[in-house]
């Protein structure tokens, strides 16, 4: 993975080895900011909304995903859009909007227009080897397409 928004040396190993295998089929994937503790954001693309269940009010977004640097199996918690999303006005449920725990990828990006969605990657895909980390993807998805809890 190429590393210029954060140090590789400081990821665990097997959660490299997943986001590099990410990285090397989705070419939009990207390192993008380091919180300056135990967290990275990683760019996972734009994704086109107009092919999603819901209505939302805005045609894409950008998505950044929120992992725990420390272990493959870590709390990687949470992913960020850029474009508030919003569905016939109202945000989906478990978001906030400029969240603290986005302030690092905000500062990078230089926008304050991110909405932070609360949810856990490993509630949802049991993370046991490197590969597990491309199923990121799919979680984001399904997240976007039920976006009521």
């Amino acid at each position: 993975m190429n590393a210029s928004a954060f140090d590789v040396t400081e990821v665990e190993s097997d959660l490299l080895k997943g986001l590099t295998a990410l990285e090397s089929e989705y070419e939009e994937v990207a390192p993008a900011a380091d919180d300056g503790g135990n967290y990275i954001f990683v760019r996972l693309g734009t994704f086109d909304l107009d092919r999603l269940g819901p209505d939302y009010d805005q045609d894409e977004t950008v998505i950044y995903h929120r992992f725990d640097r420390r272990a493959l199996d870590g709390d990687h918690y949470g992913f960020v859009t850029v474009k508030r999303l919003t569905i016939d006005g109202r945000y989906p449920d478990n978001t906030r909007e400029n969240r603290d725990l986005g302030d690092d990828l905000r500062d990078v990006l230089e926008t304050d227009e991110t909405l932070f969605w609360s949810r856990r990657f490993t509630d949802e895909v049991d993370v046991t080897g490197s590969e597990d980390i491309k199923r990121v993807i799919s979680h984001v998805r399904r997240c976007l397409e039920y976006p009521w809890e």
